[in-house]
């Protein structure tokens, strides 16, 4: 008995007979594979962080997240569309995600500093020749963790992206297109991208977050509480709070920008923050222990009309609880500008950019400009005579 077959279909399906339709899609979704993990992955290593700094009134708090969306997007969607062109060889795509996967922790942690501070130079020439977030032993003692846990991740992102391609391939549309359906199969990597940006938070971000989370805290409770609150009705932790932070109540206003001046390069458990108030009031305060704790807040256009006028005087700077260092070229130039620089008529602070402080003095026939650097130590370099 001859069994008639009037149309192919009904013994292949379409797709089985249309490799090379297959072979072009998964390329097309592979692609968009990459961009969903990189797009996730974003957004949950930097997008809370972008928040939060924002709230906390930090400047420049969009621009990590835009340098790294700039620099991971790109990398995860070309690991993606390699891998959608590999076919039939598993080994290929393995090692193709846990390269990119390596790649991405170090490379965010060398754009989150080298990279960040390289682009504020660029929107503000103060800071130019000075690192604000350097690359330090800190930062590089993580390389290991954020590389072992990405290449790690790259193996089940492997796997992943080959169920998903099935999957999309098999709900496609007929000219073999990603139908609604298949967008949402993409987003299956969803969970292990959070993860894989959840450590790169945790590893650099948060701890450089904290500390200017715990200034906008203190702010706001100064700024909401009358100037002669009773802390006997106070918690514990809002009187310790209060008590670190109502000396300088009065100072406080509702705007105002803040920006990380220094930090501890070896462990990044300390640092300094600065908040700069629009009635000029600059606060400066040590946070210790990971932003748990603040210590030594100061007037910082107070200290530095000071050392501004110290230095410009004797060619030092004595202070107590504080380190300023004065290389040799900027001593040089006290040195040989000392007889015009004895009484300065007025001093200020004309600009402000994280770590770099610029300070003038009026002179009787001049004025003078120095960089201040830093906060522990904080070097004074750059003078000049105008």
């Amino acid at each position: 008995m001859i069994t008639r077959i009037d149309s192919l279909d009904k013994l292949f399906s379409r797709k089985e007979l249309h490799l090379a339709e297959r072979e072009r899609f998964e390329e097309t979704a592979g692609s968009h594979y990459g961009l969903v993990f990189g797009i996730a992955t974003v957004l949950a290593g930097w997008g809370w962080d972008t928040y939060e700094l924002w709230r906390a009134g930090s400047e420049f708090f969009w621009l990590k997240l835009v340098l790294i969306a700039a620099t991971l997007i790109p990398l995860t969607t070309l690991a993606g569309t390699l891998v959608g062109r590999i076919h039939g060889a598993n080994l290929r795509r393995v090692i193709v995600w846990v390269v990119a996967g390596g790649i991405i922790g170090p490379l965010s942690l060398l754009v989150s500093t080298e990279g960040l501070s390289a682009v504020i130079a660029i929107f503000d020439p103060a800071v130019r020749g000075i690192s604000l977030y350097p690359f330090s032993s800190g930062v590089q003692e993580r390389i290991p963790l954020v590389a072992t846990f990405g290449a790690l991740t790259g193996m089940v992102v492997t796997a992943l992206q080959a169920l998903t391609a099935r999957w999309t391939w098999e709900s496609s549309s007929s000219d073999n297109r990603l139908t609604r359906r298949g967008w949402v199969l993409l987003w299956l990597c969803a969970p292990f991208a959070i993860g894989l940006g959840a450590l790169y938070d945790g590893s650099l971000n948060s701890q450089l977050r904290a500390p200017v989370q715990l200034s906008y805290r203190l702010i706001q409770l100064m700024l909401a509480m009358p100037p002669d609150a009773d802390i006997q009705k106070m918690n514990t932790s809002t009187v310790l709070d209060y008590v670190g932070a109502s000396r300088w109540q009065k100072h406080f206003t509702p705007r105002y920008v803040q920006r990380i001046s220094d930090y501890d390069r070896k462990t990044l458990r300390t640092a300094f923050v600065d908040a700069e108030f629009d009635n000029g009031f600059v606060w400066r305060c040590q946070t210790i222990i990971n932003g748990y704790g603040t210590k030594d807040c100061v007037d910082l256009v107070e200290q530095y009309r000071d050392w501004m006028q110290q230095f410009l005087k004797t060619g030092i700077v004595q202070c107590e609880n504080c380190m300023v260092t004065i290389p040799p070229p900027t001593q040089i130039w006290q040195t040989q500008n000392a007889t015009n620089l004895s009484e300065p008529r007025e001093i200020s602070l004309v600009h402000h950019a994280g770590g770099v402080v610029v300070v003038t003095a009026t002179l009787p026939s001049s004025q003078a400009e120095c960089r201040f650097v830093g906060a522990s130590p904080t070097s004074i370099r750059d003078c000049v005579k105008r």
